[in-house]
């Protein structure tokens, strides 16, 4: 069955009330046997320097004394849990998690209608100081330093310890002359780390460059000297057919699942069909169209999105898609 948890918390992890006195959630359909509040979200993840990094919550069925504090929720903690529960035969509760871990940049009640909805855009991201002031990083170093040691002494001040910057990126990235860039956006330095890449990798052309993801509580950056371990994706798992976006960029989708992410390696399997691989020969020929994948191979994820509506039967309706870009290896 499909679940969720939803806790919202002040900045200290402390509990938040609303208008009436009461402690606003968690609400959690493990502890409901499955039952709960009707909620809507679009939650992506991709690449900090696309500028796109909101994710959006909907919770229908609130009380009005909730409705009419949300815009006290403005800057609180909030974490999502999403996936299966044990229920239906191909659940796999393995696969549930978090969703989203960031801060409420906007919060409003609506009522339309019949429906009364709490509606948070969430930033995967702190976006303010203490002081509540904007975050301002600056990238500096000397000839010589590590591209890796830049961007860690520029980062590490500008946020909190309990949100760890990850840098796993090629060690011969070196600056070739002092550097110093003042930024006003976490944006605004994944575009600067990308232009500084491009100048440093000398041309060249096999080099994918930088990815700078803010997700699950910490920003990764990352290139393709990170080479995780590749996690196979069962034919069970797959809803339709994966398709190309551009020259070595594809997309698929899955049920809700969030024990993948960005910058993991995946393996599409040969068939639709579990057990019977889309192999050459007579057992090419004995399989369906409809059990004969368009294509598989090994791919890197670059971009994420969750997509919900807990009461819409749809089976479509409570899924992961996933873009990422097919990996070529050395061939003899």
């Amino acid at each position: 069955m499909r679940y969720y948890r939803i806790e919202i918390t002040d900045e200290n992890g402390g509990p938040i009330n609303d208008s009436e006195g009461n402690v606003i959630g968690p609400w959690d359909t493990e502890k409901t046997k499955g039952v709960g509040l009707h909620v809507v979200f679009d939650i992506p993840t991709l690449g900090l320097d696309a500028g796109i990094a909101g994710a959006s919550l909907a919770v229908f069925g609130l009380p009005l004394s909730i409705l009419r504090h949300a815009v006290n929720l403005r800057g609180a903690r909030i974490t999502m849990y999403g996936g299966f529960q044990d229920g239906l035969p191909l659940a796999n509760p393995e696969q549930s998690g978090v969703v989203v871990n960031g801060w409420i940049s906007m919060a409003y009640g609506n009522w339309v209608g019949v429906n009364q909805s709490l509606n948070l855009t969430i930033s995967p991201i702190p976006w303010l100081t203490e002081e509540g002031k904007g975050i301002a990083i600056t990238l500096s170093g000397e000839r010589g330093d590590k591209l890796s040691d830049v961007i860690r002494r520029g980062l590490t001040p500008a946020f909190p310890e309990e949100f760890p910057i990850k840098i796993n990126i090629r060690d011969n990235l070196i600056l070739r002359e002092p550097l110093k860039v003042p930024c006003y956006t976490i944006f605004a330095v994944a575009v600067q780390i990308k232009r500084i890449v491009q100048s440093l990798s000398g041309g060249d052309t096999s080099y994918a460059g930088i990815r700078v993801v803010a997700h699950k509580g910490s920003i990764e950056i990352s290139d393709d000297s990170y080479e995780p371990e590749e996690k196979d994706i069962a034919a069970k798992d797959l809803i339709g057919q994966p398709c190309w976006l551009g020259p070595m960029v594809m997309s698929f989708k899955t049920p809700l699942r969030t024990n993948l992410s960005i910058n993991d390696r995946v393996k599409l399997p040969e068939s639709l069909l579990s057990g019977s691989p889309l192999v050459v020969g007579s057992q090419q020929s004995k399989l369906p169209e409809s059990a004969r994948l368009n294509f598989s191979g090994i791919f890197q994820i670059i971009a994420i999105r969750h997509i919900g509506e807990f009461c819409n039967p749809s089976g479509e309706a409570w899924v992961t898609v996933f873009e990422a870009i097919e990996l070529y290896k050395d061939q003899v």
